[in-house]
């Protein structure tokens, strides 16, 4: 059997007859004490009525006489330590709880009034979810209105559905809203929804104005950097420390400021810093802020810059005064910004130069309608190409240009038309094609054509290097002057010549079959890569018309605007490569003296013929290689002859020992104690 459990710790204290239990080192917790257990002091026993704290007790009043810091017992043999036993009082109290008047019913969300069967007179049910509540009175449930705190959702917005209580505001004034029923888009002032919960004030009157900045005066002193004194109007807002500048009312740019101190009517600057000059008593005062570390002065004009080269390369800036160091790009933009060109590489790029063809029109493939410049097609259609007078934006008179005289709808894979100029070796030495070091070029160019997709084509003189670059001409753009450029790295391997022979090709190419075409914009091993899969077919409308003008080709990624050249030194340019002994403007083959070589002399002795005489000998510029000579007499025209005046007839010639500079007509034989004058026009073909 299990013996009672007691607890003994602490000791008591009781009075005859007391009621109150006191104890030492006693914790008479709710587990050790509670009402119905027995406490015990020596023989006598009593029942615990209540446990007020760990340290009193509450007992019927004590029969064992006075007892004083004994020992005790206590046996706990409360019925509430038996199982169900505070659970039934838990049961009690709630049931007490649940009797009381006022106890809240909950309604669930789902109705709309209580349930009738639930509650008795004189409770209350609510609707957490709504505010709504009712009292039950004389067994019904009356319904008493919405109670709801208020919530407050900011500005009004049109589109929010609000319930009752939700609180916004509109203009200045704050609403709830009273509807039962949620809603939206109903603004107020309307009843039906809002109520005014607070309404904006009227606007106050306006204050007295405080002290302000500002101020003049009227005392005369000059623009120095030096201790100014100033008698300007009293009740300003300045403090001593402020920055302040004076300036002249009859030109703000005279100015000077500085720290200062105000008292009364003096305002006293520590002017350090100055603009403009002169002595003034117009001033108006100001408050301003305080330069940094790093400011500049105008007056100064950048010389207080604390590297002035630093400060150029950081801007950018070309500088005059001193050496700088500039990259190869930024060279070239510097050029172009200036239109300085370091050389343009084209010669005759402004079309200006037509020895051979004048302004003459053809519609054969490899004819030059300028120097330098030849037009070359196989196509199904017709075409026509001269140079023609029309000014250009560079300033040139004439341009090269191009007609469709009869179409060509269907592009044959071999089919071509390109307008083509070729550039010596020697020329272009420094571009350093075909090497590590090959430089960046731009090529610009006027150009006047129907809108398309035309491309450019760049090879070498093998060929056997191509690259192609596209330019697009667009409908506003259609037949009026535009300025196009393309840029791009030049080779960096293949064959480029350096030499007097063919460095580089370049073509406007017009129209191009499938053999001509390539990927464009990358360096390609091909030998006729002239174009892309996109080319414009310029033949395929009669009429069309392609000008080509103001031709530039620059190192560097950017082209200044087209310079013109001198018309004299461009022309000896192009006489490197093509000469005629006629006078500029004199087509080759016409009837003319003019410019002719002549020579007269006297046969006294043997037989003279062409393989022992040396008759006329021909100077002409220096050629880029030994030219082709072709020989027209001036008196018919004829190719191949020389005039021969002393005898009225043509005589056959042929040309011997030419060379760069000389080429050496002889004529066929003559008699003995002939007296002859014979005379020859030539022309001097050095083209590649």
């Amino acid at each position: 059997m299990t013996a009672l459990v007691s607890y003994s710790t602490g000791s008591v204290s009781v009075a005859v007859g007391g009621t109150t239990v006191t104890g030492v080192g006693s914790i008479w917790s709710g587990t050790n004490a509670r009402p119905g257990d027995v406490l015990q002091i020596g023989n006598f026993q009593t029942v615990i009525s209540d446990v007020t704290d760990t340290t009193h007790l509450v007992i019927p009043p004590w029969g064992g006489g006075a007892q004083s810091g004994v020992a005790y017992q206590i046996w706990q043999v409360s019925p509430q330590r038996f199982a169900g036993a505070q659970a039934m009082q838990s049961v009690n109290d709630l049931v007490a709880a649940l009797n009381t008047s006022g106890f809240f019913v909950f309604v669930d969300v789902s109705l709309t009034v209580p349930d009738p069967s639930l509650g008795d007179d004189g409770q209350y049910a609510f609707q957490p979810t709504t505010g709504k509540t009712w009292a039950k009175v004389a067994g019904v449930w009356t319904y008493l209105g919405i109670y709801k705190g208020f919530n407050f959702t900011g500005a009004y917005n049109g589109a929010t559905t609000y319930s009752y209580g939700d609180v916004m505001t509109d203009s200045g004034s704050s609403y709830v809203w009273i509807n039962a029923t949620p809603g939206s888009g109903h603004a107020a002032p309307n009843t039906t929804c809002w109520q005014l919960l607070a309404s904006i004030g009227n606007t106050g009157n306006t204050g007295p104005t405080g002290a302000g900045y500002g101020g003049t005066s009227t005392t005369s002193l000059a623009i120095t950097v030096a201790s100014k004194v100033f008698t300007t109007q009293a009740g300003l807002a300045y403090t001593n420390g402020a920055r302040v500048r004076a300036s002249s009312a009859a030109n703000t740019s005279n100015w000077m400021e500085g720290l200062a101190t105000y008292s009364g009517t003096t305002l006293t600057i520590a002017v350090d810093k100055i603009n403009g000059s002169g002595t003034f008593a117009d001033w108006n005062l100001n408050s301003v802020g305080q330069p940094g570390a790093g400011d500049l002065s105008s007056a100064n004009n950048l010389s207080d810059l604390a590297s002035a080269a630093t400060a150029a390369t950081n801007l950018g800036v070309v500088r005059y005064a001193a050496a700088q160091t500039l990259t190869a790009a930024q060279q070239a933009q510097a050029r172009a910004n200036i239109n300085v060109t370091k050389k343009n590489y084209i010669i005759n790029g402004g079309m200006q130069v037509s020895q051979e063809n004048g302004a003459t029109a053809s519609a054969a493939s490899g004819y030059f309608p300028v120097d330098q410049f030849s037009v070359n097609f196989t196509t199904g259609g017709s075409l026509s190409t001269a140079q023609v007078a029309s000014p250009t934006p560079g300033g040139s008179p004439n341009r090269l240009r191009v007609t469709v005289t009869a179409t060509d709808t269907s592009i044959a894979v071999g089919d071509l038309l390109c307008v083509e100029t070729r550039l010596e070796g020697l020329r272009i030495a420094d571009l350093r094609a075909g090497s590590a070091s090959a430089k960046t070029i731009t090529l610009q160019f006027g150009v006047k054509a129907p809108a398309g997709t035309y491309c450019l084509g760049f090879r070498n003189g093998t060929p056997d290097r191509s690259y192609v670059a596209e330019f697009t001409i667009t409908g506003g753009e259609a037949n009026t002057d535009v300025v196009k450029s393309v840029t791009f790295q030049l080779d960096t391997s293949g064959t480029w010549l350096t030499t007097n022979g063919l460095g580089m090709v370049i073509d406007w190419t017009l129209m191009a079959g499938t053999s001509y075409q390539m990927t464009p914009n990358t360096w390609a091993g091909a030998s006729s890569g002239i174009s892309s899969p996109s080319q414009f077919n310029f033949m395929g409308t009669n009429g069309n018309v392609f000008e080509l003008f103001d031709v530039g080709l620059y190192e560097g990624a950017a082209a200044p605007s087209f310079q013109l050249p001198d018309f004299v030194s461009e022309l000896a340019l192009c006489q490197r490569y093509w000469e005629k002994t006629y006078d500029y403007a004199t087509a080759v083959g016409s009837v003319s003296f003019a410019g002719m070589y002549q020579v007269g002399l006297t046969l006294t002795s043997a037989t003279f013929d062409n393989a022992s005489g040396h008759v006329i000998m021909v100077p002409y510029r220096p050629k880029r290689a030994s030219p082709t000579v072709t020989i027209y007499s001036p008196n018919t025209g004829a190719s191949g002859k020389n005039a021969d005046f002393s005898g009225s007839a043509d005589m056959t010639a042929s040309v011997a020992n030419f060379g760069m500079n000389c080429a050496r007509i002889s004529a066929n034989a003559f008699g003995v104690s002939r007296v002859i004058s014979l005379a020859v026009h030539a022309t001097m073909n050095a083209r590649m």
